[in-house]
């Protein structure tokens, strides 16, 4: 009987075998631990996720419609201005200013709140859940900005969101008294403009009346008579009188020359004497016009310059009015910027408008439950091949 020959056995070293029948002689002896550690890994995730403080997140969008400070978007003012602009005025809303507004609306301290891009973030874990932190967002190449809230409690995330966006439409307020105050500014120019003008026709008037007055008075101190006083004479009523007064004093002298009494000569005599009276009180009343018009112009003279001092100091207390209303779309201060002149200065601006109302997500934002799943099974997996592999190093020949 023949024997058959088989070729020897070729062993093939493990470096030289493929790759995936040498991975799974790796794994496949470490298979049931490996599997055990994932599964407690995934235990553990799941717990670790269970156990730690859920954040909730809010949020609320804005627009900015119009540049404040009076500064409006024309020709005058390039797209790269405007831009800039925008975004710097979306960007002042993180401040000090606003956080403690923010906490006085929502009464809670300033420490509970903390805006991310200056502040350190406050820790929202524990018993505590009135914390939050907040972002101000401002989107790329638009006026859009957006106001984000992470919380223990979505409600008070959401509160945050709409305290933040209420302060913020108090700029609206500001803008508006902004652009009363340059209104009342204008106005107030033009008034004393007119007033100026007015005050120097009455100016000149009253040189004028005070010369009269001086002349008057040398004049009197002559002792000459008043129906002769230059300012008078062109007076149509005193002309008048004069005329009749020459008329009936020659019509006397002609009957005195032929009678020295009569009724004719004492009827004219009684004209004479009631025209030369009629003279005498006319002067006198031309006279105390003179003196009544200089006074007038004094006094008129005096309650336009204090008409003009008067739109000067309202002209500066709104400046400074102005000033400071400015300040509050840096400083969020807002109740003591935001008192107004008067009780007529209630107008708004819409500087900002509200885009979207706060909202809350509807799932947590951290931790990520997904996350929490795959890294417990990824450290159960190599727990479970480490002590395999420690266990096989220790297992007996």
């Amino acid at each position: 009987m023949l024997m058959t020959a088989f070729p020897p056995e070729v062993h093939i070293p493990t470096a030289h075998r493929p790759l995936l029948p040498r991975l799974l002689g790796t794994v496949l002896p470490h298979a049931r631990l490996m599997i055990l550690g994932m599964i407690v890994g995934t235990i553990a995730g799941l717990a670790v996720y269970k156990m730690t403080t859920k954040t909730h997140e809010a949020r609320g969008s804005f627009l900015i419609n119009q540049l404040p400070f009076g500064i409006q978007d024309d020709t005058s003012n390039d797209s790269e201005t405007s831009r800039q602009l925008v975004q710097s005025l979306i960007l002042s809303v993180s401040s000090e200013g606003m956080k403690h507004e923010v906490a006085l609306m929502l009464n809670v301290p300033d420490a509970s709140l903390a805006f991310t891009d200056y502040d350190r973030p406050v820790t929202l874990s524990g018993k505590d859940n009135q914390r939050a932190n907040i972002e101000i967002i401002a989107t790329r190449n638009s006026r859009l900005g957006t106001v984000v809230a992470q919380s223990a409690d979505p409600e008070f995330a959401k509160k945050v969101v709409d305290a933040v966006l209420t302060k913020m439409m108090m700029l609206n307020q500001i803008a508006g008294r902004l652009e009363q105050i340059d209104s009342r500014l204008k106005l107030n120019k033009t008034e004393a403009a007119a007033i100026a003008q007015e005050a120097a026709s009455v100016s000149i008037e009253r040189i004028k009346f005070e010369a009269q007055n001086k002349e008057l008075d040398a004049y009197l101190t002559s002792n000459a008579s008043l129906d002769t006083f230059p300012a008078f004479v062109t007076d149509p009523t005193l002309s008048n009188l004069k005329t009749q007064y020459i008329l009936v004093a020659s019509d006397y002298a002609s009957i005195a020359s032929q009678s020295t009494s009569g009724a004719q000569l004492l009827g004219k005599r009684g004209e004479l004497n009631n025209l030369r009276d009629q003279i005498d009180t006319l002067t006198s009343n031309l006279a105390k016009g003179v003196r009544a018009s200089l006074l007038i112009s004094q006094a008129r003279e005096a309650s336009l310059q204090k008409s003009l001092k008067d739109l000067e100091q309202s002209s500066a207390d709104l400046g400074i009015a102005s000033t400071r209303l400015a300040q509050g779309f840096g400083d969020f201060n807002l109740r003591d910027n935001l008192n107004p002149i008067d009780s007529s200065m209630t107008s708004e601006a819409s500087v900002i408008v509200e885009v979207d109302k706060a909202y809350t997500l509807p799932r947590p934002v951290k931790p990520s439950f997904a996350l929490d799943m795959a890294l417990g099974m990824m450290l159960g997996l190599a727990a479970g091949l480490a002590v395999s592999q420690v266990g096989t190093q220790f297992r007996p020949a």
